[in-house]
């Protein structure tokens, strides 16, 4: 079957591979190890076969290159079109372009730009910053014809007004999409989380993304139950989410895990109420993408046909579209109306 290479501290399975190839850089041995021993003890659910090669590179500096040493500020450029997913850890040389290309040339029509901190990535050279993720965005606006390129999650403090002008800079090449984590709308439970923002900021930083962006729709990730939520928190997190017209929410079930300041916390929510508080996020959260969906009925928008008959929008909305379209179809459409569940549909231009 294909093979998806990858670079880095990181695995990644996709329905239909079948053979994975591992290459390790910038990583010890010990780490090579326990990544085969993984792979053998754990293999994917959705994987029936797989071959797995691994190749070990020793870490070898190069003119120019700067190592990272916190991984969560390395940064991975993934190409995504339907089932056919390629990803590139960054090597802090200018890779970036060529991996794009790459991708292309296999078919890709987006290209996301992801990481565990995307938002921190940073190009260094004689220990001074080069390159930061505005700047790379325009590098891969200038030195490629990739048909559009999306930024993956990011945090609330790294979506600056350089970063919004990079995305309006790139126009329809750019989808407009962010997803920024909040964890919480209310600031008292920000405060117990330790998070190192607060509502206003977040609430800064998407004004100026919209101000910027045009039909910017923004996603995002949020906890309920976190120990000493109350009632209060819980009405503030509820309307501040309602505020900012999410387009897309991940919503979680505060868990317990020992080990974590948190588990020891007092105030422990109830399972039941985290629940029901959990049901009404998500039922807000329907409500509001259905909104922002059909505020988008006709608009022109261009559709990455993953599935039979179905593909994503620029702002990462379901759309429906004519099943005899061909898959990784980068296809023209005309927004037309709405379904009960979200959905959009599109009409091919």
């Amino acid at each position: 079957g294909p093979s998806s290479a990858l670079t880095g501290r990181d695995s990644y399975f996709h329905d239909g591979v079948t053979s994975v190839t591992w290459e390790m850089r910038e990583a010890p041995r010990s780490t090579f190890e326990d990544m085969l021993l993984r792979t053998l003890i754990a293999p994917h659910p959705r994987i029936a076969r797989k071959r797995v090669a691994l190749v070990y590179r020793p870490y070898e500096a190069g003119a120019g290159a700067s190592r990272v040493e916190d991984e969560h500020r390395d940064a991975m450029v993934a190409a995504n079109s339907s089932k056919k997913v390629t990803s590139a850890k960054a090597e802090m040389r200018l890779e970036h372009t060529e991996a794009a290309r790459r991708a292309q040339a296999r078919g890709a029509h987006e290209v996301v730009l992801t990481g565990i901190n995307l938002g921190s990535y940073r190009w260094e050279r004689d220990g001074a910053p080069v390159l930061r993720l505005p700047g790379l965005l325009d590098l891969i606006m200038e030195k490629t014809d990739v048909e559009r390129v999306r930024l993956s999650s990011i945090e609330p403090p790294d979506v600056t007004p350089e970063l919004c002008d990079a995305m309006a800079r790139g126009g329809e090449r750019v989808a407009p999409f962010l997803h920024v984590c909040l964890q919480s709308g209310s600031d008292r439970t920000l405060r117990r989380m330790a998070r190192v923002y607060r509502t206003d900021l977040f609430r800064r930083a998407v004004e100026e993304a919209r101000s910027l962006v045009p039909r910017l729709a923004l996603g995002t990730d949020l906890i309920v139950g976190f120990p000493g939520e109350t009632d209060e928190d819980f009405a503030d997190s509820l309307a501040f989410c309602e505020e900012m017209r999410f387009a897309k929410m991940h919503v979680f079930r505060y868990s317990r895990r020992p080990g974590t300041p948190a588990a020891d916390f007092p105030d422990q929510v109830d399972p039941h109420v985290m629940a029901a508080r959990g049901a009404r996020m998500r039922e807000l959260a329907g409500r509001m993408r259905r909104d922002e969906a059909a505020d988008l009925v006709g608009v022109d928008d261009l559709v990455v046909v993953q599935y039979p008959g179905r593909g994503v929008s620029g702002g990462l909305f379901d759309v429906r579209v004519p099943e005899e379209v061909p898959l990784d179809t980068l296809l023209p459409v005309r927004l037309s109306e709405v379904l009960p569940d979200g959905t959009l549909v599109g009409v091919p231009r």
